[in-house]
């Protein structure tokens, strides 16, 4: 008898618990009417005669006015662009010492250090800022004893949105890479699935602003607000749909996850003081044709406050597949889709 009451109020444990988790964030949701509309038009043309682009990536602002590329085709893996006379100041190159990787999936900025990371080789690279030349140094490498997407210095540690096969979304680790905390948690309204979720088949970008973090799925219309590594807002969009989670297992013991219908929704997320920069996809499969390049590409750049509340929309004039900006001149830097890359920019 002691053993079933024991186990009675574990249950009623997980079910008070669970309705506090659920009382602790608000949840929202938005439409494009709810957005002040920004057309942006007539951009500029960034010209770079060095610049080598095989399959560029993603884009991202330095504030000391430089312009990074991260490339997918591992020939350079990130080159760098001085925005006061658009030259080119390092080509960084693949490779197995220290202070090398062999891809770039990730860049994030804090400060003036720049961080390089690799999910396939569980690796971060510092990158520091030399004012005296315009350049900028290696300061050092990290190894993680486990595969991450994402990593973020964050506080006094590192944020690290964890592998593909996690059922948690985040890791907090110290500066002596040992997990201190485990952060986040996946939705469960409108999701059909007798699948355990982990971030393969949820997967995210994500923004990083002192405590603040903005996290927004890419096959799901749903947007994460985290203040002090607490869920603060859940905010979801006007394609929110029932998305079916499907598992499939192959003959040699292998397993793919798949969301039903195949959707991309968002895609980059900028966190700033005031709020975040999320790029807006909206693709959704019909079941029968492939998308394109221009179903996958960014039409729409949202802006939220950090209260979750819908700010500016700014409607482009051409699909992108990345941007990054200047908050301090009020320019966006955009990669375009096709249907050869560019790099141009708006006024904001």
């Amino acid at each position: 008898m002691k053993k079933y009451t024991i186990y009675i109020i574990s249950i009623l444990t997980m079910i008070l618990t669970s309705c506090q988790i659920n009382k602790n964030y608000g949840v929202a949701s938005f439409t494009f009417d709810d957005f002040k509309p920004i057309q942006l038009s007539q951009p500029n043309i960034i010209e770079c005669d060095s610049l080598f682009m095989g399959k560029p990536g993603s884009i991202h602002f330095h504030p000391e006015n430089f312009i990074l590329i991260a490339d997918r085709r591992n020939v350079k893996l990130l080159h760098i662009i001085d925005l006061e006379d658009n030259s080119s100041v390092l080509d960084i190159n693949p490779g197995r010492a220290q202070n090398e990787l062999l891809s770039v999936w990730d860049v994030t900025i804090k400060g003036n250090d720049v961080y390089l990371s690799s999910i396939y080789e569980n690796k971060l690279l510092k990158l520091h800022y030399n004012s005296v030349n315009r350049g900028f140094d290696f300061n050092g490498s990290i190894q993680f004893p486990q595969q991450f997407l994402r990593c973020i210095p964050y506080d006094t540690g590192y944020l690290t949105y964890a592998s593909a096969s996690s059922k948690d979304r985040f890791y907090m680790w110290d500066e002596t890479i040992n997990v201190v905390d485990t952060v986040g948690n996946f939705p469960v309204n409108g999701i059909i699935s007798q699948v355990p979720l982990h971030n393969g088949v949820l997967q995210s970008d994500l923004g990083v602003c002192e405590n603040k973090i903005a996290a927004a799925y890419k096959g799901i219309d749903y947007i994460d607000v985290y203040k002090n590594l607490s869920l603060s807002k859940r905010i979801h969009g006007p394609l929110l749909t029932d998305v079916e989670v499907k598992e499939r297992k192959f003959s040699n013991g292998s397993v793919a996850t798949s969301l039903s219908p195949d959707m991309s929704i968002f895609s980059r997320v900028i966190a700033t003081d005031t709020g975040f920069y999320v790029g807006y996809v909206g693709y959704v499969s019909n079941g029968k044709d492939i998308p394109t390049s221009e179903d996958m590409s960014i039409k729409k750049i949202l802006h939220f406050t950090w209260d979750g509340k819908p700010d500016y929309v700014y409607i482009l004039d051409r699909s992108i597949q990345d941007f990054a900006i200047d908050t301090e001149s009020g320019v966006v830097y955009c990669l375009t889709a096709s249907p050869e890359p560019d790099i141009i920019s708006y006024m904001l």
